[in-house]
């Protein structure tokens, strides 16, 4: 009897500091067990779910997009949203864009919706018409290397304008030194 009361506490005891020691390994690490949930990276997205921080875009254009072009939408999205908080820092200060930035600006908001109605449009009357797999991929090659250039643009304003912060940290940074 006094063996099955040791061996129980024993047990519950060793359950215990188990679960301690292992909630506190996840701790140490930064996670929490069981709210992390794992997203396969190379799943395909769904159209419905995508969420848009900036970019205002037909549903219906989206449609036949391949997972790789709808991942670079989404970059583009993202980096748009870091360009258009700094445009809201230049209103503030009653500061114009550069001319980089406004044909960014452009290319984003009047080019980029036309592209992939285009896209959309072409895709649908090869459908149509049952036009072979190769002019589909070419349009898609096409519309790849106009998203990529579309791209590099927004990442060229973007490195401009953190240059331009350094700049401005550096200046800042001198004058402080000069007037010691």
């Amino acid at each position: 009897m006094i063996l099955i009361g040791v061996g129980a506490v024993t047990a519950i005891t060793i359950y215990y500091l188990g679960k301690k020691s292992w909630h506190a390994l996840h701790r140490i690490a930064g996670i929490t067990p069981g709210v992390m949930v794992y997203q396969n990276p190379k799943a395909p997205l769904l159209i419905s779910k995508l969420q848009w921080q900036k970019l205002e875009l037909n549903p219906a254009h989206l449609q036949g997009l391949t997972n790789d072009l709808l991942r670079q939408l989404q970059n583009i999205d993202q980096k748009l949203a870091h360009f258009e908080s700094y445009q809201q820092s230049l209103n503030d200060n009653h500061q114009a864009l550069s001319e980089a930035e406004f044909i960014a600006h452009k290319f984003i908001y009047s080019r980029l919706p036309e592209m992939l109605a285009s896209y959309y449009h072409l895709r649908q009357s090869y459908q149509q018409k049952n036009i072979n797999a190769a002019k589909m991929s070419e349009a898609e090659q096409l519309l790849k290397g106009l998203l990529d250039g579309i791209e590099a643009r927004l990442d060229d304003v973007l490195e401009k304008i953190e240059a331009q912060h350094w700049q401005e940290l550096k200046v800042m940074k001198r004058y402080l030194d000069t007037q010691r």
